[in-house]
């Protein structure tokens, strides 16, 4: 029974330390120097049951003291790897080291060290704020203060709201610092700012950003390129269950994002050759053809001029332009570059 509750421990932690007065006995942070790395990943492959691969051969590293992102749609294997990590879900091969541990063979040392927010992870509604991180903060050895939890992530002039009360934004903060309480040294959050509005989402990052300079390594899944791209030391790229890439945001960009793509959805298909002949367009990749709609990316320097030489080439023919979407040099066009598909916003 103790084991099954751990497990549910998991799944609604995380951790912070800003300016936070510590209960006696609570053990300090590592430091970001140590040469150990907070995650190391070898070879991890997830079979279901049905013969489905959730994620296929994975070998990463992530330094402590990192923000980094698992950058990928739904579907691209994020939650399953997040699962994996947390000690939530075995693999069905490869190996996993959480700061030297495995967390299978040490599941208890494990969570003295890391704690995950998976999505929708329930708080009770009828609680108060203050109770929330009261009653969560028996259950480690060395909590954090619940009143410093507080005023990191902004919550305390609510300390005494009902849950049910708070807006999302407010929700998914409160999730955070209860996630925290038990001061690990690994943060792992599942899409953390899915369902948010953008200055929440701009909040919420900022927190984390926050967190990293405590000395805390924190591992984010997400779908939005603007997070991966502007908050995070290093974004692991990944598709259909597969790793493709793992680099610096500017690295990535530098290496795969220079130019422009220009996106078309066409009424019919027409042959790569003739749109390669466009002026301006360097590449072409078909992407989807069907009946009645085709959908093609035009590589070159610059999108307008693309879609201005695409119009024309068009205007004799009985192939109509349906959509046009121009996505510029960066991290966006380098994970296009690297799936051939772009992440649905």
């Amino acid at each position: 029974m103790q084991n099954t509750f751990d497990v549910k421990l998991a799944e609604g932690g995380i951790v912070v330390q800003d300016s936070i007065q510590h209960h006696p006995g609570n053990r300090p942070l590592a430091q970001a120097g140590n040469t150990v790395s907070a995650l190391s990943l070898e070879n991890v492959t997830k079979v279901y049951p049905d013969g489905s691969k959730g994620i296929e051969d994975i070998s990463l590293t992530i330094k402590k003291g990192q923000v980094f992102s698992l950058l990928g749609p739904n579907g691209a294997g994020k939650s399953t790897l997040m699962r994996i990590i947390c000690g939530l879900m075995r693999p069905t091969s490869g190996q996993i080291s959480v700061v030297g541990i495995d967390p299978y063979r040490k599941p208890r040392a494990l969570k003295e060290k890391l704690c995950g927010l998976l999505q929708n992870t329930p708080l009770e509604p009828e609680m108060r704020v203050w109770e929330t991180l009261q009653l969560f903060s028996k259950f480690y050895r060395s909590p954090l203060n619940p009143k410093s939890l507080l005023d990191l992530v902004g919550l305390r002039d609510k300390s005494q709201n009902l849950i049910r009360t708070l807006s999302g934004g407010q929700k998914q903060r409160l999730a955070i610092a209860r996630a925290l309480i038990g001061n690990p040294e690994i943060l792992v959050l599942d899409e953390p700012t899915t369902g948010l509005d953008v200055a929440i989402r701009l909040e919420l990052m900022t927190l984390i950003r926050r967190l990293r300079e405590e000395g805390r390594t924190i591992v984010i899944s997400t779908h939005y390129i603007e997070e991966a791209e502007k908050y995070c030391d290093e974004v692991a790229i990944l598709h259909k269950g597969k790793l493709f890439v793992v680099d610096t945001p500017n690295g990535l960009v530098h290496k795969y994002g220079t130019g422009d793509k220009l996106e078309l959805i066409l009424t019919k298909s027409v042959s790569c050759e003739k749109l390669s002949s466009i002026d301006g367009v360097l590449g072409v990749q078909e992407l989807h053809s069907s009946t009645d709609a085709a959908t093609y990316i035009l590589s070159g320097q610059h999108g307008e001029y693309m879609l201005e030489q695409t119009v024309l080439g068009l205007i004799d023919s009985d192939v109509q332009l349906r959509e046009a979407r121009i996505i510029r040099s960066g991290l966006e066009g380098a994970y296009l570059h690297l799936t051939g598909e772009r992440i649905p916003s």
